[in-house]
């Protein structure tokens, strides 16, 4: 998306052939008064400039959650709420600087008092979604201010989750997606600034099981499914970059998820699994193809149960598996457990755990970082008129 060309170069030209890739690791810090490490801190959003959102709990784990955002330094700013708010979580954040998530106004805890909503700063929100009486998030944005989330059509303690995927326009315009059958629905875990959305549609009914499909959405076109492999039950889409790649993955029924990537053409591939696992699940990539998520050996623990089982992990195109705890300093005593997802400059987010056993929320940003070897090309006139060019500041 950003610098995408000139990263490229500065790679080729200036990075060591030999040279592997090494990380930082800074931890994100808590919102004053929040404890280090609380169990259900979680972050969901990465933008160019390095600033993640998510959200912190205090001591009550149900109504004491906040939304935050964090720079790349790891400090932490809390995003305004009304008065009467008993939770808030960020989602998305786009280079401006502008979040998606959703607000608690109500009774503590229930989650049917949540409503979609945009931040565009840390002290301005505005909610997106009609108020039917029924959850609604926002999931995520992209750089022309398009928010794709979900709102339930009834309780969210009903047997069947019954929900419509929405896509939300700066104009206020608000257009609904669905499958159109039953039991049917559809989730966004992606777009890209051509506003191509990217999420999966699933089928939830005990009389005929459930099953899930990767799917793409544009606005004229509605939805396609992309492939699946044979003797598979289903896909899912994780993320989708400028170039129409999307990451996801799929599972065998049996033990095993496998992380995969559809090409432009909607071409299936999949990655290699990390050294010493049997399973892997991507949630995202960014417009260098890196793809990111995490591994874990499926045969002897639980890679959605046992947390600490699992394994940041990177891969490439070609399928190509690293553990991203092997490019960082072991002396830091860190284990990345999984990486939420990864910008333009390879800067990646998600949760890890350090030596005591305590979980915390990271940012690794590659060492050196690609922007600085652009700025010695720079340097050098390697590219002429471009550094003429300014960067669009985060507002």
């Amino acid at each position: 998306m950003h610098f995408k060309h000139l990263l490229l170069l500065a790679s080729s030209v200036a990075a060591p052939a030999a040279a592997a890739i090494k990380y930082d690791v800074t931890e994100l810090k808590p919102l004053p008064g929040f404890a280090r490490g609380a169990v259900g801190d979680e972050s969901y959003g990465i933008n160019n400039a390095g600033q993640t959102v998510g959200r912190m709990r205090n001591a009550d784990p149900f109504t004491g959650a906040r939304a935050a955002v964090w720079d790349r330094s790891g400090n932490a700013t809390q995003l305004a709420t009304p008065d009467a708010a008993w939770t808030s979580k960020a989602d998305g954040i786009n280079r401006f600087g502008v979040i998606s998530g959703d607000i608690g106004v109500g009774t503590p805890g229930a989650k049917d008092t949540r409503r979609g909503v945009r931040w565009t700063n840390p002290n301005n929100y505005q909610f997106i979604v009609p108020d039917n009486g029924y959850f609604s998030s926002g999931d995520l944005i992209n750089d022309n201010g398009w928010i794709g989330g979900i709102r339930f059509n009834a309780s969210a303690d009903a047997e069947f989750e019954d929900f419509t995927a929405y896509v939300w326009k700066p104009d206020g315009s608000i257009q609904w997606v669905s499958p159109g059958f039953q039991h049917g629905r559809v989730e966004w875990f992606g777009a890209n600034n051509s506003n191509v959305f990217a999420g999966t549609q699933s089928v939830f009914d005990d009389q005929v099981g459930d099953s899930y499909a990767a799917v793409t959405w544009t606005e004229i076109g509605g939805l396609t499914a992309l492939p699946t492999r044979p003797d598979h039950i289903g896909t899912s889409a994780s993320d989708i970059n400028e170039d129409g790649l999307v990451s996801g993955g799929d599972y065998d029924g049996n033990v095993t998820d496998t992380g995969l990537w559809w090409d432009a053409a909607h071409n299936l591939h999949t990655l290699s699994f990390v050294a010493g696992t049997t399973g892997s699940i991507t949630t995202g990539i960014n417009n260098r193809n890196q793809i990111v998520g995490f591994s874990a050996d499926e045969n002897v623990c639980d890679i959605f149960g046992d947390q600490t089982c699992r394994r940041a992990s990177l891969w490439d195109l070609n399928g190509n598996a690293t553990d991203l705890n092997t490019l960082i300093d072991p002396k830091l005593g860190y284990t990345l457990l999984f990486a939420n997802g990864i910008n333009d400059l390879g800067q990646i987010y998600g949760e890890a755990m350090d030596a005591t056993g305590r979980r915390f929320l990271f940012l690794a940003r590659p060492v050196p970082e690609p922007a600085t070897w652009a700025m010695m090309i720079l340097g050098f006139g390697l590219v002429g008129g471009a550094a003429r060019r300014r960067v669009p500041a985060i507002a």
